[in-house]
């Protein structure tokens, strides 16, 4: 995500074309409609637009609760930082081009952001952008396109853990040298126990699908993988 403070850089390009879109006299309106986000009930001018199609209030907030809370709010922030990229533009963020939205999700690349958090931007841009036709921001093709792109250019870094199936674990800790429990010996004994607590102790980061655990004198080695859901 981009923070509040980074600084804005122009694109002059877009700012000096008339026929990219339309420029916005110095009153200031635009940046009030385009800024009144955040309340309670949702993105207002993602709220604005639903209006003008002739919905009620009460439909507006149902499709607004949509999103969680916390996407709201990010979506909020992330829509604010467009606001004030178009500023040093002279565009409405509200009714800008694409070609004014690209150079913005551009300049996230230029500035590393990653494809996911590109990607967040341009649906926080579409839920308040009014469109082009009957199309959103998110479904114009060049978007979908340049998205494809950043995945492209920013490939997720995977980390290179093999799978491990939770019921394959446990049928292993209940059959020989791990049982019967009365003949195996004390380490793999407490080796069963460590592993067994382990499990059982990882809930927040087993949601996630993730494990690991290191066992003292079991070989000195970490037992890592990702769970796959049975």
């Amino acid at each position: 995500m981009v923070s509040g403070n980074d600084s804005i850089v122009g694109c002059g390009a877009v700012a000096t074309s008339p026929s990219r879109g339309r420029s916005i006299p110095g009153s200031g309106n635009y940046r009030a409609r385009a800024r009144d986000i955040g309340t309670s009930e949702g993105l207002a001018p993602e709220r604005d637009r639903l209006t003008k199609r002739g919905l009620s209030a009460d439909v507006i907030r149902t499709i607004q609760s949509a999103r969680a809370s916390s996407t709201s709010t990010l979506y909020s922030n992330r829509w604010s930082m467009f606001v004030r990229w178009c500023e040093t533009n002279t565009m409405d963020p509200v009714c800008c081009p694409v070609e004014q939205i690209l150079s913005f999700l551009q300049y996230l690349l230029d500035k590393r952001r990653s494809a996911s958090t590109i990607k967040g931007y341009a649906a926080a841009i579409s839920a308040c952008h009014e469109g082009f036709g009957n199309k959103t921001v998110f479904s114009h093709s060049l978007v979908k396109r340049f998205l494809t792109g950043t995945r492209r250019l920013r490939p997720v870094a995977r980390a290179s853990v093999p799978q491990w199936d939770l019921s394959t674990v446990l049928n292993a800790l209940c059959a020989p040298p791990f049982e019967p429990l009365s003949q195996i010996s004390l380490r793999l004994l407490s080796l069963k126990t460590a592993l067994l607590l382990a499990l059982c102790s990882t809930k927040r980061r087993w949601s996630r699908g993730e494990v690991a655990l290191f066992v003292p004198g079991a070989c000195g080695c970490m037992l890592r993988g990702t769970h796959k859901d049975t």
